[in-house]
């Protein structure tokens, strides 16, 4: 049976935004509702909307109470949606989390956060905004490990395998300024370029041993009613950027998971996007055994020839990566809908680069957050229509 899984991120569901800044939900946001709930026309998911949508009706701002309770429909909403469409591994689509990079920043004492934004996005289509944080002095957890909470909301709501982002400390630290580090390495080292490569290397350093590594401990150890995250995946956008600095990366990770997960049950995982050329990438994750699974964004830019294919794989294959090859088989930044005829040709073209479809799973390119969520969920089921259609082996040729 072909996998399905989720990335990470999902839009937000209509109307949380509004109701934040104390304005009623808007006819578009009730729209998107209705059109998500024409797609998935499940009860559980109607009884979340109507839910939800008498409290972002309701007039002015929300309370303290009323926050969490947006943040839990949220979340409730979108694990049932991804059980509903028919995927494996499910989350909550970053339901509790601003971003990915503020997931964790706010919870870390000895930064402060700037005052401008970051887009981050390296393709057409809405940017990825957030605000970077400064180093000021050695980092810690303020309030324990960072997702133990998120994580079991979301246990005590799944039904399927659950499998859970985290984002690592080589992200983490090459996105979040130096501040007083890099005065302090400039006055050791040469030019302003060596100071700026150390200052960054010494936070992501501190990241992986003080942040990731028991963040990465805490959620693998985690149970509610005996069910555990199934994966673990560590979200990595900016990994390949270290090109010529593979040891340095491979050592990011050992102290970031490899020493955190002694007998755990969860499948430890790599998400890398943003990239261009995967062979730095394929050599991390061949020397470090633990990485069981790796998703890559390679639909993204498709010319139409599978070529992103070969390039995206070929390193993986000849580094000696024997774990799982979850490819990118949607893009994320285009509103297109891919058809499943197309991507089971892509999923059916990797199995033979591989020469083993048992090793290829069926993922988005990165997260879905830039999508309005009717798009996202109509991308998501033509995804798990080419899973059904690989099992049964009916891959046609691509339409268009």
């Amino acid at each position: 049976m072909t996998r399905t899984i989720e990335v990470g991120s999902l839009p937000k569901l209509p109307g949380r935004a509004s109701k934040l800044a104390g304005k009623p939900i808007t006819p578009a946001e009730e729209e998107q509702l209705n059109e998500v709930l024409r797609l998935v026309p499940a009860q559980r998911l109607k009884l979340l909307v109507k839910e939800h949508l008498a409290l972002v009706s309701k007039p002015g701002k929300p309370d303290a109470s009323e926050r969490q309770r947006l943040v839990e429909l949220n979340s409730a909403f979108n694990i049932a949606l991804l059980e509903e469409i028919g995927l494996d591994d499910v989350y909550d689509g970053e339901a509790h989390r601003s971003e990915m990079y503020a997931g964790i920043a706010t919870q870390v004492s000895g930064l402060k956060q700037l005052s401008w934004q970051v887009s981050f996005m390296n393709a057409d289509g809405d940017p990825n905004i957030f605000r970077p944080y400064m180093y000021e002095g050695k980092l810690g957890l303020r309030n324990g490990p960072v997702h133990d909470n998120e994580l079991r909301y979301v246990l005590s709501k799944a039904q399927k395998a659950v499998k859970i982002c985290v984002t690592g400390a080589y992200t983490m630290g090459t996105w979040t300024d130096p501040g007083v580090l890099l005065p302090r390495y400039r006055k050791e080292r040469p030019t302003w370029t060596d100071a700026w490569q150390e200052a960054q290397a010494h936070l992501v350093d501190e990241f992986a041993t003080r942040i990731l590594n028991p963040t990465v401990k805490s959620v693998a150890g985690i149970q509610v009613g005996g069910k555990r995250a199934a994966r673990i995946q560590i979200d990595e956008p900016n990994a390949t950027k270290i090109r010529a600095d593979d040891e340095r990366a491979i050592e990011v990770l050992r102290k970031s998971i490899v020493s955190s997960i002694r007998g755990a049950k969860a499948e430890f995982g790599l998400h890398v996007c943003f990239s261009h050329d995967y062979a730095p990438i394929a050599k991390v994750c061949a020397a470090i055994p633990e990485i069981r699974f790796v998703t890559l964004e390679i639909a993204n830019g498709d010319p139409g020839d599978l070529s992103n294919y070969e390039k995206a794989l070929r390193p993986f294959m000849d580094a000696g990566y024997d774990g799982q090859l979850c490819i990118g088989a949607f893009a994320v930044h285009s509103n297109e809908i891919e058809s499943a005829e197309l991507i089971a040709k892509r999923a059916s073209y990797a199995a033979e680069l591989v020469g083993n479809s048992s090793r290829i799973e069926l993922a988005p390119d990165c997260g879905l957050r830039t999508r309005v969520l009717p798009v996202a969920v109509w991308k998501l089921q033509e995804m798990v229509r080419a899973a059904r259609l690989l099992d049964q082996r009916v891959v046609l040729p691509a339409k268009g």
